[in-house]
C-alpha cells in the first residue's frame, strides 16, 4: 500500500473539521441519540480471551495487520491489553484509522480476520454509547460492554463540551488517547541508535514536515506525530523513560516548532512479571503495577501461570533470592541488568530511581515520609487482617465479632488519617498528593469491597453510616485514580481469587 501519512496530520483533521461548517452536535431521529456531523476517525477493537494463548493469537494477527498497513498505510495500533480495560469484557488491542482508510481496512479485515477473534469497528464522536452499540459494526460474534463505564465516559465528554471545550479538541484527544503514552514507542526508535548515545527527542506537530538531515540522525513515524531524534556521542548509558511532552490539540497555527527537549539514552523497558488468569489479580503485584503507571515508567509484562511457572521465571526469581528451591513470587522485575522482587522493595526501588523530586511516591519531607509509612503499617494491622477474619467467619457469632473488629479498625484508620494526614486540596492521605500510602494499600481496599459480596459487609457504606467521612473520602479518591482503574482486574476475577478464603456460614 502506498504510504500516505498526511491523513493523520493535524492539518488534514483541522481542514476536514472546518469543512463541516457546524460546531455543535445535532439531534438524531431519537431525542436521546446525538449524531456528530462528519465522522473523521474510527476505532477497531480486536478481542481475545484473557489467556496466554488468546494474547498470542491476537499478537500474531496484529503483526500481520501492521505489516499490511501500519502508520504509513493509514492505521495506528495501540498496545495489546491482556486485561479488562475500560468498558471491554475481553482483552483487546485498538487500531485507529481515518475515513480515507475505512473501505480498505474493512475489506482487508473481512478477508483476514481469524475466526476465533471478534472485531468491533465504530465511529469516534462525543456519543460514546451510540458509537459502541447501534452505530457500530461487528465482525464475528458480538460481545457485551460494561455500559456504566461507557455511559460515564459519554457524560464526562459532554460535560466538557458543555463547559466550553471545543468539540474538535475533544475528538482529537479521544482519537489519540491510545497513542499519547509514547514511552514504549520512543524506545523502539532509540534502540536503533548506538548504545552509548545521548539523544535529544522532540515531537513535530505535523508528520508532513521534515527536519534537515543535519538535525535528525534518526526519524520514526509514531502515532500521529513524528519522533525526531538528534544523536551525539555521550558517556551516559541507560534510559530515562517518560512522556516527551504533551500532545497538541488542533489549532490554527500549524507551524513547526519543538514541543519539548529531553535527554534520553537507549535501553530496554522494565520487564514486569505478573500472574494469570488475569493481571492485577495478585494484590502484591498490583502494588508494583500502580507504581509503574504513576511514575510513567516504560514496562512490558510477562505473564506467569501460577500452577505451572516457567523455568525462565523460576531461574530469575531464584537468582535474586539465592534460593535454588524458591517458589517464585510476584511482583518480580528486571530493569536492565538488575533484578528485584517483593512488592514494597520493588515500589521503593522504582520511586528512588524514577520518581522526580517532589513528585515521587515517597515524600521528601521526613515527617510526611514517617506518617505515610506508618499509615501503611496501620492499614495492614487494622483492615487487611480484618478482611480475612470476616471471610473466615463461619458462624453468626464469629461474624458478629469480626464485624465489630472491622468497624473498630475502620475508626482507627479514619482517626489516623485525620490526625497524621492532610485534607488540603484533596482526599488522598496527603491531601492533593497521591503517594506511597495509596500505592501500597489500594489493592487491599479493592478486596475489602468484596466483603459486600460474601459477608454483606459494605466498608464504604458503614464508614459513612458511622461518621468516618475522612476514611470514606480517602477510599473513594484512591479507587478513582486512573492507575487503579488501569491495573484493576474485573470484579469477577477478584471474586474468584478471594473465593478460596471465604467460609460460608454454617448456621
Amino acid at each position: 500500500m502506498a504510504p500516505d501519512s498526511s491523513r493523520f496530520s493535524l492539518e488534514a483533521f483541522t481542514t476536514f473539521y472546518r469543512s463541516q461548517h457546524r460546531s455543535r452536535m445535532v439531534p438524531g431521529p431519537n431525542p436521546d441519540d446525538r449524531c456528530f456531523p462528519g465522522v473523521y476517525f474510527y476505532h477497531a477493537h480486536t478481542y481475545f480471551p484473557l489467556s496466554t494463548e488468546g494474547m498470542a493469537a491476537a499478537e500474531g494477527f496484529k503483526k500481520i495487520w501492521q505489516d499490511e498497513f501500519g502508520p504509513a498505510g493509514g492505521v495506528l495500533f495501540g498496545k495489546t491489553q491482556n486485561y479488562l480495560a475500560g468498558p471491554h469484557t475481553q482483552g483487546n488491542f485498538e487500531a485507529a484509522f481515518t475515513r480515507d482508510s475505512y473501505g480498505d481496512v474493512l475489506m482487508w479485515l473481512q478477508q483476514h480476520r481469524p475466526q476465533d477473534l471478534s472485531i468491533l469497528v465504530h465511529p469516534l464522536t462525543p456519543n460514546a454509547v451510540a458509537d459502541h452499540t447501534h452505530n457500530a459494526l461487528w465482525m464475528g460474534p458480538p460481545l457485551g460492554f460494561n455500559m456504566s463505564i461507557l455511559e460515564s465516559a459519554e457524560k464526562a465528554g459532554l460535560e466538557q463540551i458543555a463547559a466550553g471545550k471545543a468539540e474538535a479538541a475533544y475528538i482529537w484527544e479521544a482519537a489519540c488517547r491510545s497513542y499519547s503514552l509514547l514511552s514504549i514507542f520512543v524506545q523502539h526508535a532509540l534502540h536503533r541508535l548506538p548504545e552509548a548515545t545521548c539523544t535529544h527527542v522532540w515531537l513535530s506537530e505535523s508528520v508532513l514536515e521534515k527536519d534537515s538531515a543535519k538535525e535528525s540522525a534518526s526519524g520514526a513515524y509514531i502515532g500521529v506525530f513524528r519522533l525526531d531524534v538528534l544523536a551525539y556521542p555521550s558517556l551516559h548509558r541507560g534510559f530515562v523513560g517518560g512522556l516527551p511532552g504533551r500532545l497538541p490539540l488542533p489549532h490554527t497555527g500549524l507551524t513547526r516548532r519543538r514541543l519539548t527537549t529531553r535527554t534520553m539514552t537507549a535501553a530496554a523497558p522494565i520487564t514486569f512479571y505478573d500472574l494469570l488468569p488475569e493481571p492485577g489479580a495478585c494484590p502484591f503485584a498490583q502494588r508494583a503495577w500502580f507504581a509503574l503507571e504513576e511514575l510513567d515508567v516504560p514496562y512490558k509484562k510477562k505473564f506467569i501461570d501460577k500452577a505451572n511457572k516457567s523455568q525462565e521465571f523460576l531461574d530469575v526469581f531464584r537468582g535474586i533470592v539465592q534460593d535454588p528451591n524458591g517458589k517464585g513470587t510476584v511482583p518480580t522485575i528486571i530493569d536492565g541488568d538488575y533484578k528485584l522482587t517483593e512488592s514494597a522493595v520493588v515500589v521503593e526501588y522504582l520511586d528512588k530511581k524514577y520518581g522526580k523530586a517532589g513528585k515521587g511516591l515517597l515524600p521528601d519531607d521526613a515527617k510526611q515520609l514517617g506518617n505515610v509509612k506508618l499509615f501503611v503499617e496501620t492499614f495492614q494491622a487494622q483492615l487487611t487482617g480484618n478482611i480475612f477474619r470476616l471471610l473466615r467467619a463461619d458462624t453468626k457469632a464469629d461474624l458478629e465479632e469480626a464485624i465489630k473488629a472491622a468497624d473498630a479498625g475502620a475508626k482507627v484508620l479514619n482517626d489516623f488519617v485525620k490526625v497524621n494526614g492532610s485534607s488540603e486540596g484533596g482526599s488522598f492521605f496527603l491531601g492533593s498528593k497521591y503517594s506511597y500510602a495509596e500505592t501500597m494499600t489500594t489493592p487491599f481496599v479493592l478486596r475489602a469491597l468484596l466483603l459486600k459480596d460474601y459477608k454483606k459487609y459494605d466498608l464504604v457504606g458503614r464508614a459513612k453510616e458511622h461518621g468516618l467521612d475522612r476514611l470514606a473520602a480517602w477510599i473513594e479518591a484512591s479507587l478513582s485514580r486512573p492507575s487503579a482503574k488501569t491495573s484493576s482486574p474485573s470484579h469477577e476475577a477478584l471474586v474468584e481469587t478471594m473465593a478460596g478464603y471465604n467460609q460460608p456460614l454454617k448456621d
